[in-house]
């Protein structure tokens, strides 16, 4: 139903629903989507999509828009943790260059909610016959999206406003990075402590507590 609205549609109906300022809705409805995520969401599913970048010997996570947040989430902190994540958020033949770039055994994860670009159906299909694993975070279980993919992870998007809510999304990204860790904990640890070690040499970050002035 969501995917059919346009945005104007989308605005007209969400302000003829509220109750309450924009900012308490918005907070109320994520809030009201992780509770029922909590409860409802299958962890077998999470534990899937997360065995699928451990077993590939690289994982291609696309996105595009807004939507490209969560994925920046997994792929930036899992390549912290030692897994060989690229992110891909331009589109056309930057995206075609590095699907066709993934090794055999590769997988593919797609972060996409209310409307689907054709390219990312067509670039689902090509990676499944490419043997490639498809992993797909989503609003829709009955998508051609999801038709392609090996794994999926439907979880809600409605927002209170004219966009889909990230928030879920964020979630499910930072479960998956939690799975990830417990499955590989001497190689997070192992890539992690070379990381903050390398941020020292280079003094990327400020003290993390105030200095007394002395002559304070």
């Amino acid at each position: 139903y969501l995917s059919a609205l346009s945005t104007p549609e989308l605005l007209d109906r969400h302000s003829t629903e509220m109750t309450e300022t924009p900012a308490r809705a918005a907070l109320h409805q994520d809030a009201d989507h992780l509770s029922r995520m909590a409860q409802s969401l299958d962890p077998d599913e999470i534990k899937a999509l997360a065995a699928a970048i451990m077993a590939a010997p690289r994982t291609l996570v696309a996105a595009s828009g807004s939507f490209a947040a969560p994925a920046i989430v997994l792929s930036y902190v899992g390549t912290g943790m030692g897994f060989d994540l690229r992110l891909e958020t331009q589109a056309g033949t930057e995206r075609v260059t590095q699907l066709v770039g993934l090794p055999p055994g590769g997988c593919l994860v797609i972060f996409n909610f209310w409307r689907t670009p054709r390219e990312l159906i067509t670039m689902a299909q090509a990676a499944s016959r490419r043997d490639l694993t498809v992993c797909l975070v989503t609003d829709r279980r009955t998508s051609r999206l999801a038709q392609a993919a090996d794994v999926v992870v439907a979880i809600p998007s409605e927002s209170t406003s004219i966009f889909p809510t990230l928030t879920p999304a964020v979630a499910v990204s930072q479960a998956v990075l939690a799975e990830l860790a417990a499955g590989r904990p001497e190689q997070a640890a192992r890539a992690t402590s070379d990381i903050e070690a390398l941020w020292g040499d280079m003094d990327l970050m400020a003290p993390s507590t105030v200095v007394p002035d002395p002559g304070q």
